[in-house]
């Protein structure tokens, strides 16, 4: 074989090594120039995560004494109209991010009722076993008996296609006050006759009746990431049965040993600060449907909101601070 050729060979080899090389170092120098993608999620060291369930419960103490005024409403702005025009504004985002696009409105989607075909096989356990149990009678009166009200507090599920209407005529003079619903379950104030309670579960229109437990009530604390209440004050949500009109709930709840902060009426929550004992005592209490423990938030929906052609929503109330204010989404009216 010539040696020129082999020459060229080693030449050409040394070469792609030199060139593969310098592309090596250029890449490891344009990876350590450029800054890492970081998570928009921010999750608080457990110092800051102190710092922000101290500042809840200190404003949770102050909203008690009434030292702080109400939150105040507050909607976004009004896309500015043009003098004039007599056209709506258009509310929808012109410049949508990649991916997203607008669609126009073709008729209101048909409708047809869910009916049950008896297949049991293929039901899901929806958690509500407690309505109907063969001891749902016996816990409601002895909740009522421990009241001292003669009545309480429970749950009835309607069958098939009973409207709660109906229901509420048919056990007017029973000693039954139906004060909310939620689909087939209507919240309401039952007797504490054994008596009573069994007639109105036999009536056809009952799908089953009882007291919700005490578990369902505290579901919220499930979660692994959410720790118990020890026994410092922890900022938490308890949401009512019924609303409270007259302050009589406040009241019930601080005699449990709870401090009460504001109170929500459009969706029947208070804040308030609670111990483990105290937390035990509030989910045994039959006006209160649930505790959940008071979360932080970050809003991420100031591009998704308008690529959905809505109406941006600023939050009820203000955050002083890092403390969290638990709030309800508020819209301005059409």
């Amino acid at each position: 074989m010539p040696v020129g050729s082999i020459e060229t060979r080693l030449l050409w080899v040394f070469g792609v090594g030199a060139m593969a090389i310098v592309a090596s170092i250029i890449l490891f120098l344009l990876l350590k120039e450029t800054p890492g993608v970081t998570s928009d999620v921010v999750t608080p060291s457990k110092t800051s995560w102190d710092e922000i369930r101290s500042d809840a419960v200190a404003r949770i103490a102050e909203e008690s004494r009434g030292m702080l005024p109400p939150p105040v409403v507050e909607a976004a702005p009004l896309a500015i109209q043009d003098a004039g025009s007599q056209e709506a504004n258009d509310y929808r985002s012109q410049t949508l991010p990649d991916g997203y696009s607008l669609v126009g409105f073709n008729g209101e989607m048909n409708k047809a009722a869910i009916r049950d075909h008896g297949d049991d096989s293929h039901q899901v356990d929806d958690g509500l076993d407690w309505l109907g149990s063969p001891t749902a009678i016996e816990k409601l009166v002895a909740q009522a008996a421990a009241t001292g009200r003669g009545w309480s507090f429970g749950w009835i599920r309607l069958a098939g296609d009973m409207r709660r209407a109906d229901l509420a005529k048919l056990v007017e003079g029973a000693g039954v006050k139906i004060v909310g619903s939620a689909g087939r379950l209507l919240r309401a104030q039952l007797p504490g006759d054994a008596g009573r309670l069994a007639a109105i579960a036999a009536l056809p229109e009952v799908d089953g009746l009882g007291a919700l437990p005490v578990e369902a009530k505290l579901r919220a604390f499930e979660d692994p990431s959410v720790e118990l209440p020890g026994g410092e004050p922890t900022p938490v949500f308890v949401t009512l049965m019924a609303n409270d009109v007259d302050g009589r709930w406040r009241r019930e709840l601080e005699a449990l040993g709870a401090i009460v902060g504001r109170y929500d009426p459009s969706v029947r929550v208070y804040t308030a600060n609670v111990t483990r004992l105290v937390l035990d005592s509030l989910a045994t209490a039959d006006f209160v449907l649930a505790i959940e423990p008071i979360g932080v938030v970050r809003l991420n929906h100031d591009t998704a909101v308008p690529a959905m052609g809505l109406i941006p929503c600023v939050f009820t109330g203000t955050c002083r601070g890092s403390s969290p204010v638990p709030a309800e989404p508020r819209c301005p009216s059409a």
